[in-house]
């Protein structure tokens, strides 16, 4: 700043003005400022963004901290808030926890360290769950919890609507004429898995089907292997379900290998409807009738409460559901019996 302003014969306060965008506020002019920055430009200057944060007392920074690199939502995701956030003027740092409760401790550690504005957390459960939201309330830092809603009022959190996905793809099987609809939840530990199978209880109820426990599967785990196990008790069942509605893409592929080894042709033996946020191009054996997660919209609305948080203060803690969107596909037929 010295060197431009002895440059150009003006004050050290009139480039430090320029520099930082408030020449309009400070009463340097617009010729001026442009003069500056040209300057600045020319001597290869580039802001200094630690030198920034002590001013203002914010990095403008957030972290983006995800259950694993490989989960089938998290580019989605990842560019959604991340774009949303370079918009804003922020920028975003990305880690992943892996289900362990020290890693998380250690990642949020080091977001802290770092002095993050806000956490987009997708975070742990099963027995983990109360340490890892404990370790979230300790940080006073504005938050949003993605995907797994166990925040118990204290924070945001944003997900998409499960009850909805469910009512619309089980109002698709049950005007194909299916009556005997298996669902592949997730994990029990996850309130949206409650909320999953509430809805798909109530929606078989309201149209006059019994509702079987027997038909409701919740692998633990996203192994491979303890899908097909899942699976194969499925299909050994004595009187099989004819449609099948299953919570990721992940396991809709699972469930599709599987039945190609055990020889039940998808749909004409089987028909699934997949909850997911992926879009299946890579998968080419199978275009799957999908209600598809806008995990697009979660990484804006995620991004807009943050930075309500961060710019205006604390806010009421607000649990946000994002809408899914049907897509047709070549998974599902009428049933080829009744029982």
């Amino acid at each position: 700043m010295e060197d431009i302003a002895k440059h150009l014969g003006v004050s050290r306060a009139a480039v430090s003005y320029a520099l930082s965008g408030q020449a309009r506020k400070r009463g340097v002019s617009k010729k001026l400022e442009q003069k500056i920055l040209l300057e600045a430009q020319n001597k290869g200057y580039r802001p200094s963004r630690l030198a920034q944060s002590l001013v203002r007392k914010r990095t403008n920074t957030l972290g983006l901290i995800l259950p694993n690199m490989k989960v089938s939502y998290g580019p989605i995701l990842t560019e959604s808030l991340e774009t949303a956030a370079r918009q804003a003027g922020y920028q975003v740092l990305l880690a992943h926890h892996g289900g362990d409760l020290d890693r998380f401790r250690e990642v949020l550690t080091t977001m802290v360290g770092w002095h993050v504005d806000g956490l987009a957390i997708v975070p742990l459960v099963g027995s983990c769950q109360a340490e890892a939201m404990a370790e979230i309330k300790r940080l006073q830092v504005p938050t949003v919890l993605l995907e797994r809603d166990i925040a118990g009022g204290h924070v945001h959190t944003v997900t998409c609507d499960v009850e909805v996905s469910i009512h619309m793809a089980m109002d698709h099987l049950l005007k194909l004429g299916h009556k005997r609809i298996a669902l592949l939840n997730a994990a029990k530990e996850l309130f949206e898995s409650h909320k999953r199978e509430d809805a798909y209880q109530q929606h078989l109820i309201r149209n006059g089907i019994a509702f079987e426990p027997s038909l409701v599967f919740a692998p633990e785990l996203s192994a491979s292997s303890q899908l097909e196990d899942t699976v194969s008790r499925m299909l050994n069942l004595p009187d099989r379900p004819t449609a099948v509605v299953v919570n990721s893409g992940e396991r809709a592929i699972a469930l599709y290998l599987t039945c190609q080894r055990r020889g039940v042709d998808i749909p004409r033996d089987l028909s699934v409807v997949a909850l997911s946020g992926m879009v299946f191009d890579d998968f080419s054996r199978m275009r799957f009738t999908c209600v598809r997660m806008t995990y697009e919209e979660n990484g804006r609305v995620a991004f807009d409460a943050l930075q309500n948080e961060i710019e205006r203060g604390r806010t009421n803690p607000k649990r946000m559901l994002t809408s899914p969107v049907w897509v047709d596909g070549d998974s599902t037929a009428p049933p080829r019996r009744y029982s």
